[in-house]
């Protein structure tokens, strides 16, 4: 099992307790890139596909964006 699915699946099983750094790099491991931040929204961006805002909470990111992100790769895997 590659790290990239090995991430995949630490976030889906605990969706609600995910790390900011966690959802970051997996952003990252599916081509997105830091476009901007404003205060603790952190958006995401790539070619092609629709901006991702990530909002922060210390460590933690908050759930929505955990589901956003993971429809996201649902998405992707189905193309």
């Amino acid at each position: 099992m590659s790290q990239r699915d090995n991430l995949l699946k630490k976030i889906r099983s605990h969706p609600k307790s995910v790390s900011f750094h966690d959802l970051d790099s997996l952003l990252r491991m599916y081509g997105y890139e830091l476009d901007r931040v404003s205060g603790s929204h952190h958006i995401y961006a790539r070619q092609g596909h629709p901006s991702i805002n990530v909002s922060r909470h210390g460590a933690q990111v908050h759930s929505a964006a955990v589901k956003e992100v993971l429809e996201m790769i649902d998405e992707s895997d189905n193309d």
